[in-house]
C-alpha cells in the first residue's frame, strides 16, 4: 500500500469512526410532496435548517411534519454561501 492509499484508509477510518459517535437529529419543518423536498430544523439550535431531497429519503413519502429524523450532512463548496449543505440519509427515528 503506498502513501496515499495509507492516507485516504486512514481518513476513511476516521469518517466512519466519526459517524458512529455522533448522528445528528433533528425534525422535519417542512414537506413538499408534489416537488419532492423538504427541510428539516437540526436539534442543535446553532445550525441553520437544511434542505433535503426526496431521493435522500428512506420512504420519502411517509415522511410528516414534525417527524424526528436522522441524518447526515453533505457540503458542497461550489454552492452560495448558505445552501452549501443539505441533508442526505434521512431516515425517521420517531413521530
Amino acid at each position: 500500500m503506498d502513501g496515499s492509499a495509507r492516507v485516504e484508509s486512514r481518513l476513511l477510518l476516521a469518517l466512519h469512526h466519526q459517524k458512529e459517535t455522533h448522528v445528528p437529529t433533528a425534525r422535519i419543518t417542512f414537506v413538499n410532496d408534489t416537488r419532492g423536498f423538504g427541510f428539516l430544523r437540526p436539534d442543535s439550535e446553532r445550525d441553520p435548517d437544511l434542505f433535503f431531497h426526496a431521493s435522500n429519503v428512506v420512504d420519502f413519502h411517509s415522511i410528516a411534519v414534525g417527524d424526528r429524523v436522522k441524518y447526515e450532512v453533505l457540503h458542497d463548496d461550489r454552492k452560495p454561501v448558505g445552501r452549501q449543505a443539505k441533508a442526505v440519509a434521512v431516515q425517521v427515528i420517531g413521530r
